[in-house]
């Protein structure tokens, strides 16, 4: 059995798992878009150059957002939960993305300047990826309302706004929460990039 049929099958038994004690909160959707996209992301595995880390990373960043079905969005070490789901979220994606585009690099995995453009293109997918979420999180507003998990309104969506029933009725909870969400998407973004381009070019190593 190869390792992606392990990670996959470790993902959905416990999608099986979270659902079977939450399957009445708003997390039920999240668990089946889960399975969703592990499945597709199995079936694509040689077409998006997928490996085992990258594969792991995304399925590990998905199923940690699924945990707050256990209501652990409480603060986690005095960090927002949902900041670290975002950061984890988006150096996942993109690490698969640089991976992806990363055959417009040299092979002698020597730096030329030019890859500074690659790398560019690589920083905004990661955010469009980013903002394809909070896209995603609206849509889930509109048809569900207020409620748990992405596609819906409540827990992990207004963490940054303190003392704040004023604010959000001013302006909208939503806002600061689709904002500080960017910031932390653009963190796991950076932090990929970053950590692709030094495995890449110094330890010359590819990720497997």
């Amino acid at each position: 059995m190869e390792k992606r049929h392990i990670i996959l099958i470790t993902t959905l038994a416990l999608i099986c798992i979270i659902g079977f004690f939450r399957y009445k909160t708003g997390f039920i959707k999240d668990l089946f878009f889960t399975a969703f996209l592990a499945i597709v992301l199995f079936l694509l595995y040689k077409p998006l150059k997928l490996t085992t880390i990258t594969y792991s990373l995304v399925c590990l960043s998905l199923m940690v957002h699924n945990l707050g079905a256990f209501s652990f969005y409480a603060p986690l070490f005095g960090i927002p939960y949902d900041n670290i789901t975002h950061i984890l979220g988006l150096f996942s994606a993109t690490l698969v993305i640089a991976n992806f585009f990363s055959f417009g690099l040299a092979k002698s995995k020597k730096f030329h300047s030019k890859d500074l453009l690659l790398f560019l293109m690589i920083f905004l997918a990661g955010l469009g990826v980013g903002a394809l979420i909070e896209s995603m999180e609206y849509g889930g507003y509109l048809l569900w309302g207020r409620g748990d998990g992405v596609f819906q309104f409540g827990s992990g969506d207004y963490d940054g706004l303190n003392t704040t029933d004023k604010l959000t009725q001013i302006v909208g909870g939503g806002y600061f929460d689709t904002m500080d969400d960017l910031v932390h998407n653009m963190l796991g973004d950076l932090c990929a990039v970053a950590l692709f381009g030094v495995n890449f070019f110094v330890f010359k190593k590819d990720f497997v």
